[in-house]
């Protein structure tokens, strides 16, 4: 099943009278259970496309086709409800609210529901899972970085969504710590969920089961990598 299918993307900033072409034409299909890297070097526009893709941001031309819905013709309304619903969201910064523990973090996407038992105990159980039981009352300032970003994981993935975007997700960790949280991705998805992450390093895109390179604004190299 094809749950992403773009076709001839294009996203064009403008900057006074100068228009810039980020995006020139990206055809890329995204099936149930794939785990993709999106590759390349700063300005190659693969920001932007997972921008476009997580429904945070709208192609200038194209198609966008999300589980057979033009994105394109949707409400704002039903946009906003594919993105919360179906779609997790994991950042180079964490962006975790100080003020809040851990589990209160992950509750975040579940609104009106946190406080209902059914979210508990799955907040509770995912953060369980990533091996942050012991960590459940802990605001942010008093995790390390790694347990901040599982804690990140735990919170994309209480809603249950159909896909996990992960923008450079071991840009603030060391190696060892990015490993585990690298390890952690490929679990999820061999439970079959959804992956596409961005990232500069080969290292990271190793982890991945296929791989997408991007230059200029278009796809140059798309293979798998296991």
């Amino acid at each position: 099943m094809n749950l992403i299918e773009t076709q001839n993307l294009r996203k064009v900033f403008k900057q006074g009278e100068v228009e810039i072409e980020v995006l020139k034409g990206i055809d890329l299909t995204v099936k149930k259970g794939d785990f993709i890297s999106l590759q390349g070097t700063s300005g190659s526009g693969k920001s932007t496309l997972l921008s476009i893709l997580g429904l945070l941001d709208s192609p200038t031309s194209g198609s966008y086709f999300f589980k057979g819905e033009e994105v394109t013709k949707l409400s704002e309304e039903r946009i906003s409800q594919i993105r919360n619903q179906q779609l997790g969201f994991v950042f180079q910064h964490f962006f975790l609210i100080p003020y809040l523990t851990a589990l209160e973090n992950v509750l975040i996407p579940t609104l009106y529901n946190k406080n209902s038992k059914q979210s508990q105990k799955k907040a509770r159980d995912l953060l369980a899972l990533l091996n942050l039981q012991d960590r459940l009352h802990f605001k942010p300032a008093q995790l390390s970085g790694g347990q901040q970003q599982r804690v990140a994981i735990a919170r994309a993935l209480i809603n249950e969504p159909e896909i996990i975007l992960a923008d450079e997700p071991t840009g603030q960790l060391d190696s060892r710590t990015g490993e585990e949280i690298l390890n952690i991705f490929q679990k999820i998805n061999d439970q079959g969920k959804t992956i596409i992450l961005v990232t500069h390093d080969p290292k990271v895109a190793g982890f991945a089961r296929q791989s997408i390179i991007l230059e200029d604004g278009q796809i140059v190299s798309q293979k798998l990598t296991k």
